[in-house]
């Protein structure tokens, strides 16, 4: 069995398209001969990162996405690998890409958070969550396509089927994370909100990733208000387990808090995050800053003022996010229904 990945990281994509492709693709290590990752020589491109995890990457040119020119690239590549599995995760990848590539493959799969633009894939995987989730994709993609929508498909690394449940309350422990390359720089305005609020009694626990353009920066004011600094990490699902309260952004992680139970105050930092963000928090899973161009260090204060008092905000925010993430329904790691699918031709 031969999969290839087509996806994209960058300082500006950032991470978590790269990040969701490796989970899934650890997942099926047992069920394939060769994994690929085919990946554009971006700035923070990861493909070092993909290759710590033993899978093989090929490397496309940098110059400005086209289609068509990047179709033939992949092709070029790929033609003699006879695949099974295409597996798109890229927001300027559409049927056009997907038409040209469909000789080359058995079968397409997409992974999309934004339904805005046609498909021509066999299954098609959207783990956020929305109003009317199963009309968003219905003209976008073929009749016979495999539709798996919303949060109870979520995309889990091993180590979130570990964490234990526990009750939240009171507020010892706080997480800092907003994502791999952080690129409106959210954790230094936080950082600098927490220097001026100096929290008493709590543990102040921040994550970079190694694609974040301002680390070191972090790293220093971390050092000057006694917080704990930790880089490209792969032990995540420990520290949510042992944080009372997170400060992040929408997206993937937004919904690994949800699952592990950590109430979380979330700053939408793309625009491909804002639909979901704002669903999950009329739903009541989170609370809201804002667009980050409107959140400022003042935000960050006034926002971890009114809740850091309130158990019962924090108790509300777990339960609902379990509730929506549907945890009960989250199988095994190597049991995800899309891995039924694509095996078994059932979910």
């Amino acid at each position: 069995m031969n999969i290839a990945f087509r996806v994209d990281a960058s300082v500006h994509i950032g991470t978590g398209h790269v990040m969701r492709c490796i989970t899934l693709a650890e997942s099926l290590k047992s069920h394939a001969s060769k994994i690929v990752f085919i990946c554009k020589n971006l700035p923070g491109h990861l493909m070092e990162h993909i290759e710590k995890k033993e899978f093989l990457t090929i490397s496309l040119t940098s110059e400005p996405f086209k289609q068509e020119k990047d179709a033939e690239e992949v092709i070029e590549k790929v033609e003699n690998i006879n695949l099974d599995f295409i597996i798109i995760d890229h927001y300027e990848i559409d049927q056009k890409w997907e038409n040209l590539l469909r000789a080359f493959t058995k079968k397409i799969i997409v992974i999309d958070d934004l339904a805005n633009r046609h498909h021509d894939c066999d299954i098609l995987l959207d783990q956020n969550f929305y109003p009317s989730m199963k009309q968003k994709y219905k003209q976008l993609v073929p009749s016979d396509c495999q539709l798996l929508l919303g949060p109870k498909y979520l995309l889990l690394r091993r180590e979130f089927y570990n964490v234990l449940h526990r009750k939240r309350g009171e507020f010892k422990n706080l997480l800092v994370f907003f994502g791999g390359s952080d690129p409106t720089n959210e954790t230094s305005k936080a950082l600098l909100a927490l220097a001026e609020l100096k929290l008493k009694n709590v543990s102040i626990n921040v994550v970079v990733g190694n694609a974040n353009p301002n680390k070191d920066d972090i790293k220093g004011i971390c050092e000057k208000i006694g917080a704990n600094y930790y880089c490209q990490i792969p032990y995540m699902a420990k520290l949510m387990e042992e944080a009372d309260l997170s400060l992040g952004a929408g997206g993937s992680t937004m919904w690994e808090r949800s699952f592990v139970g950590l109430p979380s105050l979330v700053t939408m930092v793309a625009e491909n995050q804002c639909a979901s963000t704002e669903a999950a928090a009329e739903f009541g899973a989170i609370k809201l800053t804002g667009w980050h161009e409107t959140v400022t260090k003042s935000t960050y204060m006034k926002k971890l003022n009114e809740l850091i008092h309130n158990e019962n905000a924090f108790k509300s925010m777990q339960l609902k996010g379990y509730e929506l993430i549907m945890r009960n329904e989250n199988k095994k790691f190597e049991q995800h229904p899309l891995i039924n699918l694509m095996f078994n031709e059932r979910c």
